[in-house]
């Protein structure tokens, strides 16, 4: 693959090496076993996952999921289903956790880590994760490393534009995140929700509702 650009001379070459790509496999529930190469596999419900050799990137299901990476670097990606998984093999400093579309999850703060002779167990609401680690110690800083990104997530700003304020009466909502909720003129009724917002209020008559969370609310 060849790639240039308007703003840089010259062409890019993207070359990628097709030799240890594996298959891409699916089940609703069950055993679902990988190949010696880098496999995605993926499970819908209740049921065990093992990669075999290879890079594997696996996924879970919906219900009480076994996974197992096997050899290579692998990436576990973990969904939001109120159940209990369990990783039994995760290699430390070679394997991922990807933990992004655990919703509302926007700092690692926000997961209750226990650690045990056997590796880790990380609770996120009614979510439950036990990580077996083969032995080797885990830590805290280990599981950051882990995290296949950041889940820091910045706080969502919300507010009027300064050059042209809006007048009419709001309503503003935020997230299950850190906020920053501005209402400008009107008559604002601003909703913080979970985390720990900031909510302005500004001109005339507003309504701050902080929610859930330590929150800081000024009435303007």
């Amino acid at each position: 693959m060849f790639a240039g650009s308007s703003a840089e001379t010259g062409i890019t070459q993207l070359t990628l090496a097709v030799s240890n790509l594996g298959e891409v496999k699916s089940a609703q529930s069950g055993y679902l076993a990988g190949t010696e190469n880098d496999d995605l596999l993926v499970l819908s419900e209740n049921g065990s996952i093992h990669g075999g050799g290879g890079n594997d990137i696996i996924m879970d299901g919906d219900g009480e999921n076994s996974l197992s990476g096997g050899s290579g670097s692998d990436v576990f990606v973990l969904g939001s289903d109120g159940s209990h998984d369990v990783i039994s093999d995760f290699q430390v400093g070679i394997d991922r956790l990807d933990l992004t579309s655990m919703p509302g999850l926007y700092s690692f703060s926000r997961l209750a880590v226990t650690f045990n002779y056997s590796g880790a167990r990380i609770t996120y609401g009614n979510e439950t994760l036990d990580i077996l680690s083969n032995g080797v110690a885990l830590s805290l800083e280990a599981l950051k490393s882990a995290m296949v990104e950041d889940i820091h997530r910045p706080p969502l700003i919300v507010e009027t534009d300064p050059q042209d304020p809006v007048s009419h009466d709001e309503a503003i909502d935020g997230t299950s995140g850190n906020d920053v909720l501005s209402g400008g003129l009107g008559r604002d009724t601003i909703s913080g929700y979970e985390g720990a917002d900031t909510l302005l209020g500004g001109a005339d008559n507003d309504v701050l509702l902080g929610g859930a969370g330590s929150d800081h609310l000024a009435g303007g």
